[in-house]
């Protein structure tokens, strides 16, 4: 800390007396009572770096110094930087926008809880190409991860439900009813629904019609079933061994997906709707790709093992 009072001088002012002689940098406001040198203001008014005032405080009447500040760009364009002296003004402070990572330039939007182009407006305008998906055949694509919320991560599952996503590392979706699934698939826009469950067995069996994603023969801890011992839904795609050859992941396991199979004749909001996949808490039998005796479940149920994947059909 540069306090330059320390170097301040006692001078003798002939047929005066004694006064103060300060150094250049110290903020000196009027004289004393005898009109001699000046008095140290109480507050400094410069933004220098400096202690101007000799409190052994450095220009504490700026009190935003060190502050994150920004530019005026939107979304991922918007930079930020830290609130520092001006140096061309040392009674005003400035954005240093030097001083952190910069701002991205402008992107295609993706389902990711962040206006990537730039226009104000988050997870809008999304086309096709914004969502991972696979070629199951027959003109039908599927979420190559089960589907999350936009401002998922791997520790939460987050909370925005405007649209679902598929990406890998983040937690499923969760604890949503049949309708609440069924629109997130349709917020993505023309051609996205819930997949059948004819559909999600077809690309868990693959082209070799295995008994599980990963192939014949059941391995306890190849997806998150109840003997992995996970006791909940992990992050879309985290576990290597729980994929198929077509490299669609989760397919067994982690958590149980809606599908638009409907299994009674009721209206809503008592339809009953088939489950695929099993989750963290099923055992071998529920895990195979073809379950003989597939869960159900009706359509206001919520659990927090029980999610969806959305599937695309141009």
């Amino acid at each position: 800390m540069r306090r330059p009072c320390e170097d301040v001088q006692t001078i003798c002012v002939p047929g005066v007396g004694w006064a103060c002689e300060y150094p250049e940098r110290v903020e000196v406001g009027g004289q004393d009572e005898r009109g001699l040198g000046g008095i140290i203001r109480d507050q400094e008014a410069l933004c220098d770096g400096i202690d101007g005032d000799c409190d052994s405080e450095v220009d504490e009447f700026f009190l935003a110094l060190g502050n994150t500040c920004g530019d005026l760009g939107l979304g991922a364009c918007h930079d930020l930087g830290i609130i520092k002296c001006d140096p061309d003004n040392d009674l005003t402070t400035y954005c240093d926008l030097s001083e952190l990572p910069d701002a991205a330039e402008p992107s295609p939007e993706v389902c990711n809880a962040v206006d990537d182009n730039c226009d104000g407006f988050v997870d809008e305008a999304l086309t096709p190409d914004a969502f991972t998906k696979t070629d199951i055949g027959g003109g039908v694509f599927m979420d190559t991860f089960e589907a999350s919320r936009p401002d998922a991560t791997e520790d939460a599952a987050g909370f925005l439900e405007s649209v679902s996503c598929s990406r890998s590392d983040v937690l499923p979706w969760t604890g949503g009813g049949f309708v609440e699934a069924e629109a997130a698939c349709a917020a993505r826009g023309t051609g996205f629904r819930l997949c059948t469950a004819d559909e999600l067995e077809t690309a868990c069996s693959g082209v070799d019609d295995d008994v599980y994603p990963y192939g014949m023969l059941f391995a306890p801890t190849a997806c998150n079933g109840v003997e992995r011992g996970e006791g909940q839904a992990v992050p879309t795609g985290s576990i290597g061994t729980c994929d198929t050859d077509e490299g669609i992941w989760d397919l067994s396991g982690n958590i149980a997906e809606w599908t638009s199979t409907q299994t009674n004749a009721a209206a809503t909001p008592n339809r009953i709707f088939q489950l695929q996949g099993g989750s963290y808490l099923s055992p071998e039998l529920g895990l195979s790709c073809s379950i003989e005796l597939a869960p159900r479940a009706l359509e206001v149920t919520l659990l927090p093992n029980i999610g969806f994947r959305c599937c695309y059909q141009p």
